[in-house]
């Protein structure tokens, strides 16, 4: 499972790798090239779901249930969906809805910052959530 703070994490250990490599003790830079060549031999492969396992999951579920996507903001670009998680305790916060672009936004009720948004926020039972890690 990749998490965005596994980039981060891969950049510190590159960049210690390759202090190690030229300033370490012999004993430090084998440790580093060993380090260097897990993170090369990591398995890559495509965890995305297909459509097919996505409907598979989804169907099971009531259709009146809203979906959203779990929200990460590094790397850039577009994430892929690996599991799908039913979370109750999201509510909608309504505060960009309004927007030209308006999203709706759902977290958990304590993380409405103001009094307003609280009143204002639509209580799920259920949320689906589309998550880009399994």
């Amino acid at each position: 499972m990749t998490s965005p703070s596994d980039y981060t994490d891969n950049a510190v250990a590159a960049v210690a790798y390759l202090q190690t490599r030229y300033e370490g003790t012999d004993d430090q830079r084998a440790a580093a090239e060993a380090s260097h060549q897990e993170f090369l031999a990591a398995d890559r492969s495509s965890r995305t779901l297909t459509v097919g396992d996505l409907v598979a999951q989804l169907s099971s579920l009531d259709p009146a249930m809203p979906v959203v996507f779990e929200g990460i903001d590094e790397p850039a670009g577009d994430y892929g969906v690996r599991s799908v998680a039913v979370v109750d305790d999201l509510v909608r916060d309504d505060t960009f809805a309004a927007d030209p672009y308006g999203v709706d936004v759902f977290k958990p009720a304590r993380h409405l910052l103001c009094r307003e948004a609280n009143q204002r926020a639509v209580a799920w039972p259920a949320v689906v959530v589309l998550r880009s890690e399994s």
